[in-house]
């Protein structure tokens, strides 16, 4: 299991191939969809003022890497507030099964990604589910993609 994505030289090796991983420059640190028809991207949202995150965004995946043979399971935020949301993600049968929902019947023989997001209030990562009336929803999980 590896935690974490930028400080995480493993998640960062792991993560190239695959359709989600994380790229970043000077400037921006992000998710992104490598292979979808339109390149997509998950950035970091602040609040005014600049110090206050809002949102976060991780990656949850299970991965089969070809180095070790051995199926890897990653939970990685952009930051560590996206990093304790991931690890919310799948420790919490709720939002897990919500997660595969939205996966293909035959996931468990391919590679599984989510990217998630997480509103971030007072740094304290929160998954919220909609309400029945549909207030105050939430995106938990952003997109899933399997690959062989």
């Amino acid at each position: 299991m590896l935690i974490g994505a930028f400080d995480n030289p493993w998640t960062m090796r792991i993560t190239q191939d695959p359709p989600f991983g994380f790229e970043y420059d000077k400037q921006v640190r992000e998710v992104v969809d490598r292979k979808g028809a339109q390149r997509r991207f998950w950035t970091l949202q602040w609040q005014v003022p600049h110090t206050k995150l809002a949102l976060d965004y991780a990656l949850v995946a299970r991965i089969h890497d070809s180095v070790t043979g051995q199926p890897v399971i990653i939970l990685a935020g952009i930051l560590g507030e996206g990093t304790e949301a991931a690890g919310e993600v799948v420790s919490n049968p709720v939002y897990l099964n919500a997660m595969l929902r939205k996966a293909p019947k035959n996931w468990d023989q391919l590679n599984l990604e989510a990217v998630i997001e997480t509103h971030v209030i007072e740094v304290i990562p929160g998954l919220r589910r909609s309400s029945p009336s549909g207030h105050g929803k939430t995106s938990l999980t952003e997109q899933v993609s399997c690959s062989r």
